[in-house]
Formats: C-alpha cells, sequence, structure tokens
C-alpha cells in the first residue's frame, strides 16, 4: 500500500469555481476486487500482526522475575473479505501465531489460533476523498494453544503465559489492523488533486458525494474537471449527472469505469481551445500532385493572379471556431 498528503487548502479554492454540475466518471470495485486484496494483502497483514509483547512478570516464590516473550512467526491461514450494504467492507482473518517464551534453563514455544473480526466503514473524507476506518474489532481465541517443551513447567505458570498474551493480543492486535487502513487512507488521498495532461492542461480528481456501497460492490462518483493555462473548461450546455447501471460491465471483472459524455464533450472542448484540433496545409509537399499554390488559386480568383504572378506555396490554415456536438454511439 503506498503512501502523500492532502491537498485541502488547494481543493478549497478550486471546487467553488466550477460548480456542482460537472462532467462525471463513475469508478465501481466489484466482489472480484476483494479477493485480489485478501492474496496480495496477506504479507502486509502477517507483518502488522507481530506486535511486540511486553516481558512477563514470573512469580519465583521470592521476587517478579521479567521473562521475554516475542513472536517469532504468524501465518495467515484465512483472509476474508467482504461487502456490507450501506455500511463498508467486514474482514475475517484467521492467523496462528508463535511465540517464544525465554525462559531458564530451556525456552518455551507457544502456538495460539487466533480469529480476527473487524468491520471497516467506507465513507467520503472532508476533501473529498474516500475515507476507510475500522469501526468495530474483536479477537477471538477460541481454539486451545498448543505449547512445546512444558515438561517440568507447572500448569498454573502456563495459564498466566495464555493470560498473559490474550490480553496483549486484545490490546494490540485492532490497533494494528487500524494503522494499516489508516496507511491506506494516505494513499487514498493522493488520488485526487491536479493531475498534469499535457504542457498547458491538468484534470482534476474529486469524489462528488459518499461512496454507495451494496452487496455487490461499492461505486464512487467521481468529478473529473479539466483545466487549460489555469481555468476550468466549462461545458455551454448544463452537463446532466450522470449515473451507470447496476448491471453493467464484464462478468468477474475487479473494476468497472464509466466515463460520461460530458467528460468526453468537456475534453474535446479543452483540445478545441487549446488549438490542438487546428490544423495548417502548406503547399510546400514534395508532390508532382500539389495544386495548393497561387498559379491554381489565381485560375479561380483572379486577383490572386494579378497579386502573385509567379507561383508560390500556399498554406491552407483550419480553424475550429464553434462549439460543436460530439455524440458517443453504441457498436
Amino acid at each position: 500500500m503506498a503512501r502523500a498528503h492532502g491537498l485541502g487548502l488547494l481543493l478549497a479554492l478550486l471546487l467553488p469555481v466550477v460548480g456542482t454540475s460537472l462532467p462525471g466518471t463513475v469508478v465501481r470495485l466489484n466482489k472480484a476486487v476483494l479477493g485480489y486484496v485478501s492474496e496480495i494483502g496477506k504479507a502486509p497483514l502477517q507483518q502488522a500482526l507481530k506486535v511486540t509483547v511486553p516481558y512477563f512478570l514470573d512469580w519465583n516464590g521470592e521476587v517478579h522475575q521479567p521473562t521475554r516473550i516475542q513472536i517469532s512467526n504468524v501465518r495467515v491461514s484465512q483472509f476474508d473479505l467482504k461487502f456490507i450494504a450501506n455500511f463498508g467492507v467486514r474482514m475475517l482473518v484467521a492467523a496462528n501465531f508463535t511465540f517464544k517464551v525465554f525462559r531458564v534453563p530451556e525456552p518455551l514455544e507457544l502456538t495460539l489460533p487466533v480469529v480476527l473480526l473487524a468491520d471497516a466503514r467506507v465513507a467520503q473524507g472532508s476533501i473529498r476523498t474516500p475515507v476507510v476506518s475500522i469501526s468495530a474489532c474483536f479477537p477471538l481465541f477460541n481454539a486451545a494453544p498448543v505449547f512445546e517443551g512444558s515438561a517440568g513447567v507447572a500448569p498454573g505458570l502456563l495459564v498466566l503465559v495464555q493470560k498473559h498474551i490474550k490480553a496483549v493480543l486484545r490490546n494490540k492486535l485492532c490497533l494494528s489492523i487500524s494503522n494499516l487502513v489508516q496507511g491506506l487512507n494516505v494513499h487514498l488521498g493522493t488520488l485526487i488533486g491536479l493531475t498534469p495532461v499535457g504542457p498547458e492542461s491538468q484534470i482534476h480528481y474529486s469524489m462528488i458525494n459518499a461512496p454507495t456501497v451494496t452487496e455487490d460492490y461499492i461505486s464512487l462518483d467521481v468529478c473529473a474537471i479539466l483545466f487549460l493555462l489555469g481555468k476550468p473548461i466549462v461545458l455551454p450546455v448544463e452537463a446532466a449527472h450522470f449515473v451507470l447501471p447496476a448491471h453493467v460491465g464484464a462478468a468477474g471483472a475487479m473494476a468497472t469505469v464509466g466515463l460520461s459524455q460530458d467528460l468526453f464533450d468537456s475534453a474535446l472542448l479543452l483540445l478545441q481551445k487549446a488549438g490542438a484540433l487546428n490544423l495548417d496545409i502548406t503547399g510546400q509537399l514534395k508532390s508532382e500532385d500539389n495544386l495548393l499554390n497561387t498559379s491554381v488559386l489565381g485560375q479561380l480568383i483572379p486577383e490572386v493572379a494579378r497579386q502573385f504572378p509567379e507561383p508560390m506555396p500556399v498554406t491552407l490554415k483550419v480553424r475550429l471556431g464553434a462549439w460543436h456536438i460530439w455524440m458517443l454511439l453504441n457498436t
């Protein structure tokens, strides 16, 4: 998961300028993306769950003897995600924790299975970016731990070691999950702002409203505004709100992206204003069939022949001056 910080002040200056009815884009994250996230997320999740365990105070009958405990391995065997309608994402993690208890004379090894349940709310942040937050988190210890090298160790001591470890995990595992999500929010914060698309043009992204969450997908309504020389491209006609149909896109696709007609119109208007659609046809082309010169033009317009008796090349400048309507057609 990557990491850049917000552009809140810049957005506050830009967003009121362009109004509320804007060219739209819809980004829909489907169920299939959850499997992909689960797969690539196992490694960073295992690393995040390797929390630090404080010393265990072992009473030897006279004084409390501090005993070091360290997590030597975390193996995530199950990492499931599912959408919760009108809320966000539910997470289920099953992992085996291996602890090493450094007792004298022989160290003790403990394997503890843990199931972690967490609900993450997906909302809209103050700078119009997606924000994920952990609203509920519960570590469960249903399976019995397995000790190795416990021969000769008092059963009461083993129980105390278990209680110490479980208390630490209850306090720290959910905090680690929350920190992992905060790292994701830092990455999501970089998805908005101005992005260059040319020497003098930029595109600005922001979320129009809170994400729509169903059992099948999360849908983000994104406002995409094009800028030329620092000024927003505003369509001559009022742009309609763009809606992506519920059942659209290829089956099994991780994401579906819908681009509105207004966004294409805005892009073409930017090209027109920037002069990218203008064309210069020159008469200096090296071709025997090139008739673009003053002699040929003088046969049609006598004034040209009188002013330019000798053949000279002519440049034809084509300029797109009026607004044109562009249509996207289904094929």
